[in-house]
């Protein structure tokens, strides 16, 4: 039986979803802004985005409504960069409360690992460790997930098919129909003393990454910002999370133990900025305004996710009160909060 650090309250899926990775010369931050601008005029949501920019080229994946799919991939055609739409249609399938514990990446990593279940991309947010998939692997995937994992509305596979009955629609993302002014947030954290690790290992190696985050945890490891990067050549998998800076060491001997072949790329002193508000699941044009803001203020944005109805984002350290301030100017943020 799992251990209490794996008894969940459950997993929502999203189905019906187009996928778009993008990858692109560094340095087009203006044109990605005027890019996500562009789909927020014309109302496509993005219930999930990732972004990373680490090295001579920029990676972004995101996923629009199935219906969207042809229009966003359009717009797209005018921006630098190699564009690669699924033909299939996606899932995202996010595990919850996810506590931002390492134990719970690590056995979802290993059972999709085990199963030899591929898929387009990861992140967390602060509720949810969330996966993007085809929609063809919704039902092995979720089945994969209750041998690490105990859910207290379903016990069985077949439990959670039979729940899903007739309720296709309730899972689907609605646009609110209210767009403030000012996207209202209900708090903004931010933390420094981070080192942003991006990992490059063999895709058939997500389990063994999953052993990494387990020796990490040992340490009192705190998993507070996670995300895939599209691959830039064929079988390649990229993984970004945040430690923290007296943590190198032992990320170190960790990935030579169980990933020995695996590349680690190091941005030292980051800070990391999270949110979420009453319409951050729902609503089109806040990957816009953020980016928007941060460009504004000369703040490079090295990685971001936006999912599950938050936005987490990492920027040197030098840069963080800038960022905090930038970010006062477009959303409506009653507190800021700087976590130890």
């Amino acid at each position: 039986m799992p251990d209490a650090s794996k008894r969940l309250g459950g997993f929502k899926v999203l189905k019906e979803m187009g996928e778009i990775s993008l990858i692109f010369p560094k340095g087009n931050d203006r044109r990605l802004v005027e890019l996500l601008h562009n789909l927020a005029e014309r109302k496509i949501n993005i219930p999930f985005l990732i972004c990373d920019n680490q090295e001579k080229s920029m990676g972004l994946h995101m996923t629009v409504e199935a219906g969207k799919t042809h229009e966003t991939a359009g717009i797209l055609n005018n921006f630098p960069g190699q564009q690669n739409p699924e033909s299939e249609k996606g899932a995202i399938l996010s595990l919850f409360p996810h506590r931002n514990d390492p134990h719970i990446a690590a056995a979802l990593l290993q059972a999709f690992g085990e199963k030899n279940i591929s898929f387009y991309a990861l992140a967390h947010s602060q509720s949810a460790i969330s996966a993007v998939l085809k929609e063809s692997a919704l039902n092995k995937a979720a089945g994969a997930l209750f041998e690490p994992f105990q859910f207290g509305a379903y016990r069985t596979p077949a439990d959670w098919k039979l729940a899903q009955k007739g309720k296709e629609e309730l899972h689907k993302e609605i646009v609110a129909s209210y767009q403030e002014m000012k996207p209202r947030v209900y708090c903004l954290e931010w933390q420094d003393n981070l080192t942003l690790c991006q990992v490059i290992f063999q895709q058939s190696y997500y389990g063994a990454m999953g052993l990494v985050f387990e020796d990490l945890a040992e340490t009192g490891f705190y998993l507070s910002f996670l995300i895939t990067s599209p691959p830039r050549i064929e079988n390649e998998a990229r993984l970004l999370f945040c430690i923290h800076q007296d943590l190198q060491t032992d990320l170190a001997a960790s990935t030579r133990r169980w990933l020995p072949d695996a590349t680690v790329i190091k941005s030292p002193s980051v800070a990391l900025f999270s949110m979420n508000g009453p319409h951050f699941g729902d609503r089109y044009g806040l990957a816009y305004e953020l980016f928007g803001a941060l460009h504004e203020e000369g703040v490079e944005l090295l990685a971001l996710s936006c999912s599950i109805a938050s936005m987490s984002g990492v920027v040197p350290s030098k840069q963080i009160n800038e960022a905090v301030r930038a970010i006062q100017k477009r959303f409506e943020v009653p507190t800021v909060i700087k976590k130890n």
